[in-house]
């Protein structure tokens, strides 16, 4: 599949992942595991928002948002009844791929979408990360996804900066 519709489906999936985490942070068993899911939904709201550029120059998304949005929650049902331990658990086993595949994609990205890509696959590796640290008990695991949203607001600024020179 050639790199503009990989990538496209790669950001297509990180919006069902803001619906996914947003169903599981309304189901969440505790103040704690809701505002970690919480913080999950801005990385990917953020990470979209900030790869639509790149989308819209590869011919913009295949699959509508609503149906995007959709996916994600349907995707959450599946995990009714997960606690904290057992959702971290699945992210642990399930996400590292996803920042494979990513690399992957950073790997065959034109120039000009080289940066995007690799945001795309950073964005993944914070929540592995994250998730990570939370299943070794680490304090303060959130600061890979604070990171990562500094990084890529800083990516944002900058195509904003490039846009208008």
């Amino acid at each position: 599949m050639p790199f503009a519709d990989r990538f496209v489906r790669a950001v297509e999936d990180v919006i069902v992942g803001e619906a996914y985490f947003g169903a599981l942070a309304a189901a969440a068993d505790s103040d704690a595991a809701r505002a970690k899911l919480s913080l999950l939904v801005h990385v990917e709201w953020h990470t979209s928002q900030t790869l639509a550029v790149t989308v819209a120059q590869l011919g913009g998304q295949r699959r509508g948002r609503d149906d995007l949005l959709a996916i994600g929650r349907s995707e959450a049902l599946d995990l009714d009844g997960y606690d904290w331990t057992k959702l971290i658990d699945l992210f642990c086993r399930d996400f590292p791929k996803y920042v494979d595949d990513y690399n992957q994609l950073a790997g065959i990205a034109p120039a000009e979408h080289a940066g995007a890509a690799r945001l795309l696959a950073d964005h993944e590796f914070a929540i592995v990360e994250f998730a990570e640290a939370e299943r070794a008990g680490t304090a303060g695991s959130e600061r890979f996804l604070t990171a990562y949203l500094d990084q890529a607001a800083a990516f944002a600024k900058q195509q904003t900066s490039d846009r208008s020179s």
